[in-house]
């Protein structure tokens, strides 16, 4: 299977994916955060959402929930940096 090119995204942009109701964070995923654990198959951009665990938007631990975004349709629609942490929780959740 190929895998989709990921363009024009940094980490920290807050997604809009299609057929889902939640907002979600790009962050990148490190081969050393697969083999610690984190529920993505493979290094690169993921979606994370339900920022539930911790209070750091940045940082994977802090979030529930995993997409691979290789297999998503989405938009950019902002920045974590323009949400306050509260809002950012109830736009994720």
């Amino acid at each position: 299977m190929r895998r989709k090119l990921i363009k024009n995204i940094q980490p920290g942009d807050v997604l809009e994916i299609k057929d889902t109701s939640r907002l979600w964070v790009a962050l990148w995923v490190s081969l050393e955060d697969v083999w610690d654990g984190c529920a993505a198959r493979c290094a690169g951009f993921h979606a994370f959402g339900g920022l539930w665990y911790g209070d750091d938007p940045m940082w994977i631990g802090s979030y529930g929930k995993i997409l691979a975004l290789d297999s998503c349709d989405f938009d950019v629609v902002a920045r974590v940096s323009e949400f306050f942490l509260e809002e950012l929780r109830q736009l994720c959740d």
